[in-house]
């Protein structure tokens, strides 16, 4: 190859990198590739959390290795990132971020040592997996902004009223229970499952009575659902990084 024939070839890389570059920068934006560090991290953390469980189950002999690989993969991510949420995800408030993390790293510590079940590893699992998971995050919270805002709304005690809010709110609920589905969270399915049930079966039996006492019989029942949704919303809340309501 001549002296001229390999500058020229030099001259059209240069030419085409230069006008390639900002694309490619823009493809791959350092903020994106440290979130995506950042999701991989969490990932391999449910993967973990998912191990140990599967090696409770088993009796596995691997457990303690499992236990301790795990715990202390916990222990160094809470000093890298238990104080502040990503600042990519700007919904997340640090208190917010503090509160699920806490919790999460709680629930990993009850699991290593045996004082919850392994089916209800779900709570340690939920908040890994989900926030290395942008797309299904965002989902996630808009329905819980919906849920919020349905649950916030006036409660008039009317029995017409009352029916109308309170079906709204289990198409709210029934939501996040698909989101937390059974395949990847069977036991966290199973609960909002149990509580809808119970919900659906207070309700009837307060719709049993008739005249004055039908009206009474509502007002206390919805009151009481109402309570009973506004606990089970902040329970998922502290598994999904939203804010809880009073």
């Amino acid at each position: 190859m001549s002296p001229n024939t390999a500058t020229r070839k030099l001259i059209i890389i240069i030419f085409l990198w230069f006008f390639l570059c900002p694309t490619l920068t823009i493809a791959c934006d350092v903020d994106d590739f440290i979130y995506q560090e950042f999701g991989q991290r969490c990932r391999e953390i449910g993967i973990m959390i998912r191990n140990l469980k599967v090696a409770q189950q088993m009796n596995l002999e691997s457990e303690s290795e499992l236990k301790i690989k795990l715990l202390n993969e916990w222990v160094d991510f809470y000093l890298s990132h238990g104080k502040e949420s990503p600042g990519e995800i700007a919904s997340i408030s640090n208190s917010v971020w503090q509160t699920t993390i806490k919790k999460a790293g709680n629930n990993i510590g009850l699991l290593a040592y045996k004082k919850i079940k392994p089916e209800a590893a779900d709570k340690a699992i939920v908040p890994f997996e989900l926030i290395s998971q942008p797309t299904k995050f965002a989902r996630v919270y808009d329905k819980m902004v919906s849920w919020k805002n349905a649950l916030s709304r006036k409660l008039d005690t009317e029995h017409k009223s009352s029916k109308k809010w309170l079906e709204n709110n289990i198409i709210k609920l029934n939501r996040m229970r698909f989101e937390l589905d059974r395949e990847n969270y069977p036991n966290e399915y199973k609960n909002i499952t149990n509580k809808i049930r119970n919900i659906l079966y207070n309700w009837q039996m307060a719709n049993q009575s008739t005249g004055e006492a039908l009206k009474t019989s509502i007002k206390f029942s919805i009151l009481e659902i109402r309570h009973e949704l506004k606990n089970e919303f902040n329970r998922i809340a502290e598994l999904v990084f939203f804010e809880r309501i009073n």
